[in-house]
């Protein structure tokens, strides 16, 4: 009986490690399969930091110091590495009827296109007595050292208005550009504030010079929408006006958690009143610093120098009735596709 139980029992004894090295297997197999990537291509990231900004005539680029910090230290954000806490740092893009603010950190530097060029190093001096090309580089650096031309201190950069040509001449001029560095492109936390902060700097820009006009597009039976005064604003109970408008010496003023956005133009208050296959008539306030026109009842045209504030507006629009896939009805922002499904047959 005790052999028995020996026997019956020796199996067991040597089944712990080879359990113990499958289980290390399926592990491992487990692990490569979380660290497999969906995409069977190489990531490739975008590099836009680097990219010059171009900057038309009429707008003006402005990097100031703040004295005043509190701001930055009360908001909670994180600091990125390299850069002062102590003294807040801002480009400011003028335009013809506003100004937009954006936060820049102290390890940025800015190549302006009025920028003497530095003096030549003794190879370059060589290269030109001796009448040798230099050798150029088959491959663009991805993440390019910061030139020493580029410029940390504030500044103020207007271009030149361009040059009158004649009919005959081509009209087509190249705008100057703003090219962004930061001091160390090999530290993390400085290659990820580099390509936000250069988006935000193009993206203000064109607000600031033309705009961003988003439209929205209302797809279903009895779907309509309309432009009216604001009853609830105070302006039109007191003037009983058909809309009231903004004050001309109070501009209105965006701040966002990256920069603000501050427009001295004045729209009329008014709402956006909206059927949408509800029993009820939906009714929504337009923000002052937008403009929504309506050139058909399908079609609501929204135009603004914020981007992010135009498309924020659009997509509160859209989810009061999100596109529905199986009969296409809903409200569409852009060129917003979506893919429609089959219902059930009987």
């Amino acid at each position: 009986m005790n052999t028995l139980l020996r026997c019956s029992h020796a199996p067991s004894a040597f089944a712990g490690p080879s359990k113990t090295r499958a289980s290390q297997h399926l592990a491992g197999s487990l692990s490569s399969t979380k660290r497999r990537k969906i995409a069977t291509s190489a990531t490739r990231h975008s590099y836009v930091g680097s990219t010059p900004i171009p900057v038309p005539a009429g707008i003006t680029l402005e990097r100031v110091v703040l004295s005043n910090s509190t701001s930055a230290t009360t908001s909670g954000t994180k600091s990125r590495k390299g850069d002062n806490s102590g003294a807040e740092e801002r480009l400011i893009i003028r335009g013809q009827n506003g100004e937009t603010s954006i936060k820049v950190y102290n390890f940025m530097r800015f190549l302006l296109p009025n920028t003497p060029k530095p003096s030549p190093t003794p190879e370059e001096e060589a290269n030109q007595l001796t009448g040798k090309a230099p050798r150029e580089m088959k491959v663009k650096r991805r993440n390019p050292p910061c030139p020493p031309a580029a410029i940390a201190q504030p500044f103020s950069f207007t271009p030149a208005p361009a040059e009158a040509t004649l009919p005959s001449q081509d009209s087509s001029a190249v705008p100057a550009a703003v090219t962004l560095f930061v001091e160390s492109p090999e530290e993390k936390q400085q290659r990820m504030a580099w390509g936000l902060t250069r988006t935000l700097i193009a993206n203000a820009i064109q607000g600031q010079s033309e705009g961003y006009t988003l439209p929205i597009y209302l797809i279903g039976v009895g779907y309509r929408a309309a432009l009216e005064a604001d009853k609830a604003d105070p302006e039109f109970s007191a003037s009983g006006s058909a809309a009231g408008s903004i004050s001309p010496t109070s501009p209105t003023v965006v701040a966002t958690e990256v920069g603000s956005t501050t427009s001295n133009e004045t729209y009329p208050r008014r709402r956006l009143v909206m059927r949408l296959g509800y029993s009820h008539v939906i009714y929504m306030p337009v923000p002052s610093d937008l403009k929504v026109s309506v050139p058909s009842p399908t079609i609501i045209l929204v135009w603004g120098r914020d981007k992010q504030r135009v498309g924020q507006f659009c997509a509160d629009v859209r989810a009061l009735r999100k596109p529905e896939v199986y009969k296409g009805k809903g409200v569409f922002v852009g060129d917003e596709k979506i893919k429609m499904k089959v219902g059930k047959k009987k």
